[in-house]
């Protein structure tokens, strides 16, 4: 029995192996190097090595960031376990539209932190990602001066706070009335 098991578990690694390996052949066949290695040559190495520090930083942010939140939640997690848990979530989260590295991330805390507390960490920081990402458009429109750009993240700002406030208010009415 525990040989069947075996031979099943090396299987599925197989398997998987050999559908990124398709995945990566079709991403990659299109590509041409010899663009890319222009593009490499004549980049400026300070932006290049600038672009390296942000991927690199992320999930270490993202770790930190997941660990305050649900820190503010009296659920406390080390900062190593975060940063794992986001790394194991981060592939899925990378490749789904769906944003299947959250559920992960919920599955990976099951034991500690109920399911539904872990999405609603999940949904503030989805929040908190939307009003970072409309300010750095409001500033990067600000530098740009471009107006219409600076308009809908404004709009985006001042709507990403409001929607959360309303989503709580409408959760704790509901909660409250089936007490």
């Amino acid at each position: 029995m525990e040989n069947i098991n075996r031979i099943t578990k090396i299987i599925k690694i197989l398997f998987f192996f050999a559908v990124t390996l398709l995945i990566f052949y079709l991403i990659f066949r299109k590509i041409d190097y010899f663009s890319v290695k222009e593009v490499f040559l004549n980049a400026k190495w300070y932006y290049l090595v600038l672009a390296i520090l942000v991927i690199l930083l992320a999930p270490v942010l993202s770790a930190k960031r997941w660990q305050t939140i649900l820190k503010s939640m009296d659920y406390h997690i080390s900062f190593r376990d975060s940063f794992k848990i986001i790394m194991a979530a981060f592939p899925a989260s990378a490749v789904t539209p769906a944003k299947v590295g959250d559920l992960i991330r919920a599955h990976y805390l099951k034991d500690k932190v109920p399911v539904t507390q872990t999405m609603g960490a999940v949904v503030t920081e989805r929040f908190i990602d939307i009003f970072v990402l409309a300010s750095y458009s409001f500033a990067g429109a600000a530098f740009l001066k471009n107006e219409l750009i600076m308009g809908i993240s404004l709009f985006i700002i001042f709507l990403t706070p409001l929607s959360f406030l309303v989503m709580s208010l409408s959760l704790l009415i509901r909660f409250t009335r089936s007490l």
